[in-house]
């Protein structure tokens, strides 16, 4: 892929590759502001052109990893921005970043993704970004627990209960069963919870997801 290939391609929402580019030009993907998810396939373990596409743009992203060996990886990347402050009694120009989006960019170290630096970053996202985007990031670690641990997978859940109106908003609006059914495999309803996740899906008229709750 050649240097500045897509550059601000504004329709560009969706890209798949395969995990065996040899080259990823300078900011192919650079001004995309309207990509929202990368779709990978054949992933082995060298996914160093994940970090360059990532670094390309600073907007909230979704990746899929298709690896070769069946596993599947379902990940958000928040978006975040750089900004110049000028430090004048020691006349230099810091870089300072904003939103947790850098750091979750840094987690693919020596060419593979890092599961668990990523699942280390939440306290950060939680402090720095919107409750749908961290709703995303937990759904996504349940649905595709790779590397998961235990105490991690406890912490994600345990933030979705304490978001459980905002997560049933998410979900009705994806209409998802497959995510109302991890969530049920994970211990994560009560029967209050179970009883209000019911009613707002009645409400939304997801009648199919009312009744798939009711079973």
């Amino acid at each position: 892929i050649e240097d500045y290939a897509f550059y601000r391609c504004l329709a560009l929402e969706e890209i798949h590759l395969y995990a065996g580019i040899q080259r990823l030009g300078c900011g192919a993907f650079m001004g995309c502001k309207k990509l929202k998810k990368i779709v990978i396939k054949d992933v082995e373990d060298d996914i160093y052109f994940l970090t360059e596409i990532l670094y390309d743009f600073q907007y909230e992203v979704e990746v899929e990893l298709y690896y070769k060996d069946g596993r599947v990886a379902y990940l958000t990347f928040p978006e975040y921005y750089e900004e110049s402050v000028e430090n004048t009694p020691g006349r230099i120009i810091e870089i300072v970043f904003h939103g947790s989006g850098y750091k979750y960019r840094q987690c693919i170290r020596n060419r593979q993704m890092n599961y668990e630096k990523y699942d280390t970053l939440f306290s950060y996202a939680i402090a720095q970004e919107f409750t749908p985007t961290c709703i995303r990031i937990a759904l996504n670690r349940l649905r595709s627990p790779i590397g998961l641990k235990e105490s991690v997978k406890d912490r994600y859940l345990t933030y979705l209960r304490e978001q459980s109106k905002e997560v049933v908003k998410e979900i009705c609006r994806e209409d998802n069963l497959e995510i109302l059914g991890m969530l049920a495999e994970n211990g994560y309803f009560t029967e209050e919870l179970l009883q209000e996740f019911q009613d707002k899906a009645a409400s939304f008229g997801k009648a199919e997801m009312a009744s798939y709750l009711l079973n």
